[in-house]
Parts: structure tokens; sequence; C-alpha cells
């Protein structure tokens, strides 16, 4: 009597969601299509073992694909909850640079309009003497700070670098004919006195 041959049940399904699920856990799910194709055959496997059983096997290396696969989603959303709160700081903290940086190519403008008229100038005149944004030449947001200028005359001027909203940075400043940069650190956005507030060493 012939024995009828073993016919080997299909596995690959099963196999490939658990590569795919060992896979996403060290390289994050993949950027996520890696971890949810695993699950997509994995259980797609599932479904194929309860239908055929005789035909396909391999039901528990889909249940670990689809297990490893989740593990890669949740390193992802883990990662993305630490991540976006540092890339939110950052990008503060270089809005705040931007706004030093400005604000001492306003006092260098301030010091070539007071050596050529013998007296400080509005945003408005420095801006003939050197090129600035047009925002911040009309007091409009421009990188998310609003400026500024008081006091402006023949012995001294203040301008003023304060957040469009409390969202955007830590930190308000102003600058006078001094040179030197204050600041002051707040939850609200506020507009610092001439000269006040803690100097940027």
């Amino acid at each position: 009597m012939q024995e009828e041959p073993i016919i080997p049940m299909r596995k690959g399904m099963a196999i490939a969601s658990l590569v795919l699920g060992i896979l996403s856990i060290p390289t994050c799910g993949l950027l996520g299509i890696g971890s949810i194709i695993g699950i997509v055959l994995g259980a797609v496997a599932i479904n194929n073992i309860n239908k055929n059983p005789n035909q396909y096997g391999g039901k528990g290396l889909a249940i670990a694909g689809i297990i490893t696969s989740i593990a890669g989603l949740l390193l992802i959303a883990v990662n993305t909850a630490i991540a976006i709160p540092q890339l939110n700081k950052m990008l503060k903290i270089g809005r705040e640079s931007a706004a030093i940086e400005t604000l001492k190519t306003i006092h260098r403008a301030e010091a070539s309009f007071f050596a050529e008229k013998n007296r400080y100038g509005t945003l408005k005149e420095l801006a003939a003497i050197e090129r600035l944004n047009i925002k911040v030449v009309n007091g409009r947001v421009s990188e998310a700070f609003i400026y500024t200028e008081a006091e402006i005359s023949d012995k001294t001027f203040c301008i003023q670098a304060t957040r469009a909203n409390d969202s955007v940075a830590y930190q308000d400043f102003n600058i006078t004919e001094s040179g030197v940069i204050h600041y002051v650190e707040a939850k609200q956005p506020t507009r610092v006195p001439c000269g006040q507030g803690i100097p940027i060493q």
C-alpha cells in the first residue's frame, strides 16, 4: 500500500509577519509601514489557518508576528512622545537666537544712523541704512517676535522684541544704545521695559 505524500503546510505569510515584526523592534516599526504590513500579514495568515487548517500552518508564528509588529508601533509612539517636546524646545531656542541676532543688527544700524545724523532713528529710518526685514520695520510678526521702538532721541533708543504669543518662545528682549540685550522669561509675552531685565552676557 502506497502512502500518500505529505503536503507541507503553507507558512509564508506567518513567517513574513514574524520577520517584519522582529525587524520593526530595532527599527521603530520600519517607519510604521513594516509594522502595519506585519500585522496585516499575520491577520491574513491566521484567517487562512482558521479556514483551511489542512493547507495553512504557522499560527504561532503569525501571532508572534502581530505582537512584535504592535511592539514596533508602540516604540514609534513612545519615541514620538519624547521627541516632540524636545523639538519644540529647540524651535523656541532657535527663535530666541534669531531675535537676538535681529536686535544686534538693529543696534549696528542705530550706530551708523547716529554717526550720520547725530541722533538715533526709528525702525523705518534705519531701513534706509541697513536691510531690515520689512516685517520688523512695520511692527509685524517676524520669526515669532514683534519689534517695537521706544525712547528714540539724540541720546537714547530702545527696541523691544516681544513674543507674538506664549507658545513660540520662552523670553522677551530689548536692546538700548549700550548694546546690551536684556531679557525677561515669563509665561505671557511681556514688553521688557527699556534697559530692564536680565542682561545677556
